[in-house]
């Protein structure tokens, strides 16, 4: 049993077919209360451990990590039954790509330090 099923269901008026991603385990209400509370923890114990350095590091900081769980969520719905998509490698590079080349953009831009972006 697989923890996404698809169902088909006829949603437009015109006849258009349309797949909907349905998550059996996350359809109560008790079950969204747990995904939130859990991000809602996740998140505040992120903040709780970067304080001391700045709103501005809380907030990137956060950013950074829901950027990372969009992308493996895309990652989930892209590989499933839906769009069966094969190549989840050639995501995983140009994540990575534009990660290291926006690390280096603001090592060599912004921070004027470009010392930092040679490995040691």
């Amino acid at each position: 049993s697989s923890l996404l099923h698809v169902v088909l269901h006829n949603s437009c008026s015109d006849g258009d077919d349309r797949w909907v991603i349905e998550q059996p385990g996350m359809t109560s209400g008790l079950g969204r209360a747990a995904a939130v509370a859990l991000t809602a923890a996740l998140f505040s114990g992120i903040c709780i451990i970067v304080r001391q350095r700045g709103v501005r590091v809380v907030v990137l900081t956060c950013l950074f990590v829901a950027s990372l769980v969009s992308t493996q969520l895309s990652m989930k719905v892209l590989s499933g039954p839906v769009y069966n998509y094969k190549f989840p490698g050639l995501v995983t590079v140009g994540h990575f790509s534009t990660v290291s080349l926006v690390a280096y953009a603001y090592w060599l831009v912004w921070a004027r330090g470009p010392w930092r972006c040679s490995p040691t």
